[in-house]
């Protein structure tokens, strides 16, 4: 399902199927009848096998790509051209694809990944992470299946499967995926919500908010619990505890660990990605760190809206809606189009309690 003319790959990967038959035309198999020959298809062969794993994809202008994440780039691609036949090399040129957008390239290498080291359930699960993102969900369901077969210890495997089985209605699969996932990791929070999400669904409210109360007295501040608490309750008929945990649920994270997910995101390079590994710190809860390095960038970078966009939903995680509002401003005046700043001012009104400001 890949356009690989858009996607401008280079790669000799495809095309080549080392079990068809080779056409030894008027020559029964195995003979050769000149020396010359012999040696001619010894060589071609070996170039064929070469070919099949040498030349890994890249974009077709690297040019118009930031200039630390091409130079990036091109020391992972050097890697894979040095070692075809290294598993490693390949993941990690497509762990680079994948940190920056480039999912199509990533989902090649990743295959090829997986055709050199067919056991690694980490490089299964990356390439399942890459098909949901490029809108191939029975991909991605296929080798996220994989990985299950290749290993049962890995919680976000069975929460994330149970996820993907609740976007195609399987609610009974999801909710065996999300019972699994909290009994390899009772730590990992993201089944138990996953597990409400579903009781939810399944008419059993009560039951999802005695999940739900302890998920969130581990996590106050996970969104996701919060969200589903007034879910809960409104399924219970308590419409103003309902609208009481839905105002709070507002604004607040809802970040889990996935170490395999991370070790993708670690590979981002550029002022972008990093403000999406920030992000995803901000939603794991570590906001005043977060805060110190986003009023760094916006010192290097003091017209960047994007920037002052996550400096503003920093400010917002520590409830500070003042000098979330006063970086909006500035951000306004820069672009007072951009869509994530009218959000954010939209929730910073409302928050301080301007509901005609936030509907303006």
């Amino acid at each position: 399902g890949i356009d690989r003319g858009l996607l401008g790959t280079s790669s000799g990967i495809h095309g080549l199927d080392s079990t068809a038959p080779r056409p030894w035309i008027g020559y029964p198999s195995g003979v050769m009848r000149s020396p010359v020959l012999a040696v001619t298809m010894a060589i071609l062969g070996a170039w064929t096998s070469h070919s099949s794993t040498a030349v890994p994809p890249r974009p077709t202008d690297l040019g118009a790509v930031d200039r630390m994440v091409a130079s990036r780039v091109d020391e992972v691609w050097q890697a894979v051209v040095d070692s075809p036949a290294d598993p490693l090399a390949w993941r990690t040129l497509a762990q680079v694809y994948h940190a920056h957008d480039l999912t199509g390239l990533a989902e090649e290498c990743y295959k090829r990944s997986t055709e050199l080291a067919a056991d690694d359930p980490k490089t299964w699960y990356q390439l399942a992470l890459a098909q949901h993102d490029l809108g191939e969900p029975d991909a991605a369901r296929r080798s996220l299946d994989r990985v299950l077969v290749l290993t049962q210890g890995y919680a976000p495997a069975y929460w994330r499967q149970g996820r993907w089985l609740l976007e195609i209605g399987q609610e009974t699969d999801a909710e065996a995926a999300f019972r699994r996932a909290t009994v390899v990791d009772p730590e990992d929070l993201a089944g138990w919500v996953g597990l409400a999400h579903v009781l939810i669904a399944g008419g059993q409210p009560q039951q999802a908010l005695e999940i739900l109360f302890r998920v969130l007295n581990r996590d106050p501040a996970n969104g996701v619990a919060g969200q589903l608490v007034g879910n809960a309750f409104r399924a219970l008929g308590d419409e103003e505890a309902a609208r009481r945990a839905l105002t709070m649920g507002t604004g607040m994270g809802g970040y889990f660990p996935d170490a395999w997910q991370e070790e993708v995101l670690a590979q981002a390079t550029g002022i972008g990605n990093r403000l999406r590994l920030l992000s995803a710190r901000l939603e794991r809860g570590d906001v005043d760190a977060v805060l110190v390095e986003l009023e760094e960038l916006r010192v290097s970078h003091p017209r960047n809206v994007g920037v002052l966009n996550k400096l503003s939903e920093g400010y917002l995680h520590r409830r500070d809606l003042e000098s979330a509002a006063a970086v909006l401003e500035i951000a306004y005046e820069i672009d007072p189009n951009e869509f994530a700043t009218l959000m954010h001012l939209a929730q910073t009104q409302k928050l301080s309690q301007d509901l005609p400001g936030a509907l303006s």
